[in-house]
């Protein structure tokens, strides 16, 4: 459908032209949207949060999964085909991995205790 298709845009958007950047040693900032687009680097809560944000804008229910030292992103799309999904309807996304795809995960959060934050 065509949601999935914009889902898939946003996501191949932000994981393409995002480049990944540790915070200062010495504190944790988490950039707003604007300034992750703006500077289009940042670390993983940053691509989250923009992320996030993208895809809430044009109407998407999304949620932040973390897992120790990682936080990723996951939409609900509950007409998506069952390959995308990881948890009933939400579909991983994750912009830092560069080798993941749509809906996957990098292979060492696959068994990690997650959180989740609406």
């Amino acid at each position: 459908t065509h949601r999935i298709c914009n889902a898939k845009a946003i996501f191949y958007f932000v994981q393409s032209n995002f480049k990944y950047l540790n915070d200062p040693l010495a504190f944790e900032y988490f950039k707003t949207p604007q300034e992750s687009f703006n500077t289009v680097a940042g670390d993983c809560d940053d691509s989250s949060i923009l992320l996030s944000s993208l895809l809430r804008s044009v109407g998407f229910q999304t949620r932040f999964v973390f897992v120790p030292g990682h936080v990723f992103v996951q939409v609900k799309i509950p007409e998506a085909i069952s390959s995308y999904k990881d948890d009933k309807d939400w579909i991983n996304l994750d912009a830092t991995c560069q080798g993941c795809r749509f809906g996957d995960i990098h292979y060492s959060y696959a068994n990690s205790h997650k959180e989740y934050l609406e």
